[in-house]
């Protein structure tokens, strides 16, 4: 690849350390890039609304993607 370096690390652009708001301990981020496509109507509305709330479209996405599947898991008893 001309004009790119190539990173041979095993950290990822996930893994980096991260810190929170008020917290002192550093934590590794468990995101993951998965490529998929979207809806680029949902997506460009989904970004106008995390730019007005002040945050990014991912932690929203997130968030979205955690309450369907407390709706529709199917729970698993022991």
């Amino acid at each position: 690849m001309k004009g790119k370096k190539m990173n041979n690390s095993a950290e990822r652009k996930g893994s980096k350390e991260i810190k929170s708001k008020g917290v002192e301990e550093k934590q590794i981020s468990k995101r993951i890039f998965i490529g998929a496509s979207v809806d680029g109507e949902l997506w460009r509305r989904l970004r106008v609304v995390s730019i007005k709330q002040g945050t990014t479209a991912g932690p929203m996405l997130d968030k979205a993607i955690e309450e369907y599947l407390a709706k529709n898991e199917i729970k698993v008893s022991n």
